[in-house]
């Protein structure tokens, strides 16, 4: 029993070091807050006890400790110790209590607040700075929930131990006046309110356990909305609005019913200590009466500092709750940032991003980490500065495999990459994707305006590089067409634009940038044809002027390429000019070219 409960202890203290062991001061501060909060909670029935003697009889000798020792302080004072004075101090002590509590509760607020900033922002950064195999397991929304709820929780918990120093410290100083005037009734208080601890302990551990329940609901909660949304198009056009709501109306239902029976818990408690506590009570009211000895100030006293021991050991029961319910959401929080950290991006590096050469893969291969066989395997090609390359290939062939290394995204299992020579490991990574600029098939927009969707959080790229980069794209005069030209909304995630006219607004985002190797990620295979004819124009335009590399299905997105590249199975079949590539009959790309034709 005793070393169940010190594990229990070691766990929670080693818990609480992880989440706050960099918060030291902010800890040491909330804990005098709380000290010095608990010691003002016990001041006011010091002074009440003597004005209770005065009414009841003005005229009686003060025997007990507090009164004796207030009478002290007056007399040092050279104050009258009469009911008049003792009313004024009462109120003076009061009001000053009020405003010390006040300024109090304001530093706890403002420190509380600053930890969930400071842990929101920082784990934030973290994921930010995540490998991206890392990030391609993160269900939608769990960060969300994470960064949300989560610390939302971990804050409660940081409000929550400084909560129980006040009220231990308040229930030592409640405790401390009763023992001094009736140890037997503070040892009976302490012991019904021990007891009523073990009668509800059953019920704190179903709490503990709906709390890891309720942190996995609200995760994938968070995930089917958040997916769905994205998807909306998609389930509207199958009908599946009702299905999805079904889903979601479960999850609703669910968190209803921990809500109710988390909520019947806590109240349990309240509930119970005002009926125990009014028993109590009336029941040391008749012995005191039957004495010899009565004093109805000191019973009054004493009545009140019951009803305070027990609401404090109420409130130290529902701390305890609170604490069982929170600690499964600071577990799920250390456990994500736990990992987070453990997947950091290695900017490995320090030389700078040189193009005056070629770039080129020698024996490249890659397996990714869930599989056994390699999407690519020993890739060996070069690309001259200035070149024009077509990437060609079935579906599955590693294509887009290809260019997550080349952004490394992902580092290749074995062989290396390197610019001029030098290993790409040892250019510095922020430098190197910052000269590689990068357009996907699948063009992510924020909903704000085409000006800060082509920036794209780059303060360095003024409005002349956007303007000649939209040029360059072939989107300048649309742009202008419009009512707020630069400064029209493209809606949540570019819905009121084309997908030629999005298309055409990243690869701007791309050249404003000014990078020295351009990707174009099947930058074509989802548009229509007078969008598609657009973008090669585009990219024919590009050539001579930038390195330039084009995956593509559409083999007439390729055909001004100086070179193509075949890859399939994983490996690199061809490459060659398109014209050779098609006058070889038995070339993949004159294959292709000729079923496509």
């Amino acid at each position: 029993m005793v070393s169940s409960i010190i594990k229990k202890i070691v766990s929670f203290v080693s818990l609480f070091y992880k989440v706050f062991g960099t918060y030291k001061f902010d800890v040491l501060i909330l804990t005098a807050l709380g000290f010095f909060s608990g010691i003002l909670g016990g001041i006011g029935i010091n002074i009440l006890i003597p004005i209770f003697s005065f009414i009841v009889n003005p005229e009686a000798v003060v025997t007990d400790p507090i009164s004796k020792f207030i009478r002290e302080v007056f007399l040092y004072f050279n104050i009258d110790f009469s009911l008049k004075f003792l009313l004024i101090f009462a109120v003076i002590l009061f009001v000053v209590k009020a405003i010390i509590l006040s300024i109090f509760s304001y530093i706890t607020v403002r420190i509380l607040a600053g930890y969930e900033e400071k842990t929101r922002s920082e784990l934030f950064r973290i994921v930010l700075k995540t490998r991206w195999a890392h990030l391609l397991k993160q269900r939608l929304g769990h960060l969300e929930t994470i960064l949300i709820t989560n610390i939302q929780y971990s804050q409660g918990l940081f409000s929550q131990v400084s909560s129980a120093i006040m009220v231990v410290t308040s229930l030592f100083a409640y405790t401390a006046v009763a023992f001094s005037i009736s140890w037997k009734i503070t040892l009976i208080s302490f012991g019904l309110g021990g007891f009523s601890f073990l009668f509800l302990k059953p019920l704190i551990w179903r709490l503990r356990s709906m709390s890891y329940e309720q942190d996995k609901i609200n995760r994938d909660l968070s995930h089917h909305i958040n997916e769905n949304v994205v998807g909306m198009k998609t389930v509207k056009a199958f009908s599946a609005s009702d299905a999805v709501s079904r889903i979601a109306e479960n999850y609703f239902r669910r968190i209803k019913g921990l809500k109710i029976h988390t909520n019947v818990i806590n109240n349990l408690t309240s509930i119970l200590v005002e009926p125990i506590s009014v028993i109590f009570i009336a029941f040391v009211f008749v012995i005191s009466y039957k004495t010899a000895n009565f004093d109805f100030a000191s019973l009054i006293a004493v009545v009140y500092l019951i009803k305070q021991i027990f609401v404090y050991l109420q409130q130290l029961q529902t701390l305890f709750i609170g604490l069982s319910a929170t600690m499964p959401f600071v577990r799920s929080l250390i456990e994500y940032e736990e990992a987070a950290r453990g997947a950091q991006e290695l900017a490995t590096g320090d030389k700078p991003f040189i193009f005056e050469k070629e770039l080129s893969f020698e024996k490249v291969s890659f397996v990714y980490e869930s599989k056994k066989e390699s999407v690519l395997n020993h890739l060996d090609f070069s690309i001259k500065k200035g070149e024009m390359i077509g990437v060609i290939g079935p579906s599955g062939a590693g294509k887009t495999t290809l260019v997550d290394i080349l952004l490394r995204l992902f580092s290749p299992t074995s062989g290396d990459i390197f610019l001029d020579g030098v290993s790409c490991g040892e250019i510095n990574l922020a430098g190197w994707r910052k000269n590689i600029g990068y357009v996907s098939q699948d063009v992510f927009l924020t909903n704000d305006s085409i000006c800060n969707n082509i920036r794209f959080y780059n303060d360095t790229i003024s409005d002349k590089d956007i303007e000649e980069a939209t040029k360059m794209a072939d989107i300048y005069d649309f742009i202008i067409s419009l009512p707020d030209g630069f400064n029209a909304n493209v809606g949540e995630r570019g819905v009121l634009l084309s997908g030629g006219q999005k298309q055409r607004i990243a690869i701007a985002r791309a050249l404003a940038r000014k990078p020295k190797l351009l990707i174009f990620d099947e930058a074509t295979s989802s548009l229509d044809n007078e969008s598609e004819v657009k973008i090669q124009n585009v990219i024919k335009k590009l050539k001579g002027k930038l390195t330039v590399i084009v995956i593509a299905h559409r083999l007439s997105t390729i055909a001004g390429a100086d070179r193509i590249i075949a890859i399939r199975h994983s490996k690199i079949e061809e490459q060659g000019t398109p014209e050779a590539l098609l006058k070889n009959k038995e070339s993949y790309f004159h294959k292709v070219y000729n079923i496509r034709n």
